[in-house]
């Protein structure tokens, strides 16, 4: 997924005013009738839900708004430039760099997974920059770059004591700097979980998203988006939009594995659903006691509560509530412990699985609850 890119904005610079005088038959002294030069263009962003991700950027270096037209003999203003506006996905924030940047890139294998190996991340909180806008609704549209202002014909100089006037003025540039956009997704429930967890199969269960699934980690690269009908009836539907968060592992906060990358997608959610579970080797491991399989899932917990702390401590506060998946592996004496131990926590959890959709229900009840 593209969420951060570099890009030079422009606004369009404001036409040359005119330095003309009138020509005509019979007429042998013609006073000034120079034209003022047309406003620049100027550049806006506008908010949309259609899009999710920066690619449609890839490859661009800048935008531009149109320039102003000069203006021309006959008194005649030049044309305004066109103004431009860039659609953006909702929760997209832009930045006015203050230093030159380099950004590197997020390199995937061919197989599409990710590894400490084949990983560069990107470090924004390192970047000297101001916020220059943040898009956090359908529609909003707002001014990044102003467009310059038309220069004055000589026809505007004119006076009993000037009476031909050879100045004109230069048109204004346009505002323009260089831009780092970065996306945050702004979703109704983040999904929060290790590797594995079976976030995405949650998604692709209760929503029409169709994320990528498969039994290794690091099967989601990139967020997915999904939305959840809630309710029936003389209340109406409400929906829901869920954000499937790629897997964290212990150290994202400090970018290992997927890192900040996407970290910074947890900021903007209402609330959380941590997806927690047993890996498979341990529940059938019988050199493992029913204690320890289920102080595994309380491990878990624990340490995505860490990175999320670390990342910003505001995330730990959100409204949220706690999921164990793939309980189709747990006999009932595992079941139990697991609510044991997680209470014992001072953390209510509920119990479902992917596979056979037990207590998917359970979880939807608990989405409507956090966020009523």
């Amino acid at each position: 997924m593209i969420d951060l890119i570099k890009l030079t904005l422009k606004a369009g610079k404001g036409g040359d005013g005119r330095v003309s005088f009138h020509r005509a038959k019979y007429i042998q002294k013609g006073g000034p009738d120079g034209g003022d030069g047309g406003d620049g263009g100027s550049l806006y962003l506008v908010g949309s839900r259609e899009l999710n991700t920066l690619g449609s950027f890839a490859g661009k270096r800048e935008f531009s708004a149109e320039p102003g037209e000069p203006g021309s003999g006959d008194k005649s203003f030049g044309k305004k430039g066109k103004d431009l506006y860039i659609k953006v996905p909702v929760g997209t924030v832009v930045w006015k760099l203050l230093e030159a940047t380099e950004l590197g890139e997020v390199m995937v294998s061919d197989e599409g997974q990710v590894t400490q190996e084949n990983l560069k991340t990107i470090r924004v909180d390192n970047i000297q920059k101001e916020k220059a806008v943040e898009i956090l609704e359908e529609g909003q549209t707002v001014l990044v770059c102003q467009g310059g202002v038309g220069g004055r014909g000589n026809d505007r100089f004119k006076s009993s004591t000037n009476t031909t006037p050879m100045e004109a003025e230069k048109g204004t540039p346009g505002v323009e700097f260089e831009a780092l956009f970065e996306l945050k997704l702004v979703a109704d429930l983040g999904l929060v979980g290790f590797p594995n967890a079976g976030k995405s199969t949650f998604l692709s269960i209760v929503t029409k998203a169709n994320p990528r699934i498969a039994n290794y980690p690091f099967t989601t690269i990139e967020p997915n988006l999904g939305v959840l009908a809630l309710g029936s009836g003389e209340a109406g539907v409400r929906e829901v939009v869920i954000a499937d968060i790629p897997g964290l592992i212990e150290g994202a906060s400090d970018g290992k594995g997927l890192g900040t990358q996407f970290l910074r997608h947890v900021e903007r959610c209402r609330a959380l659903m941590y997806v927690l579970y047993i890996d498979e080797a341990i529940v059938f491991e019988d050199g493992i006691s029913t204690e320890e399989k289920a102080k595994s899932v309380v491990t878990q917990y624990e340490a995505l509560s860490k990175e999320l702390r670390q990342h910003e401590e505001r995330l730990v506060h959100l409204p949220s509530f706690v999921t164990v998946n793939k309980i189709d592996l747990y006999d009932e004496e595992l079941r139990a412990e697991i609510l044991r131990q997680l209470r014992g926590n001072k953390v209510d959890a509920v119990l479902w699985s992917g596979v056979t959709s037990e207590g998917v229900d359970e979880v939807k009840k608990s989405i409507q609850k956090v966020l009523s």
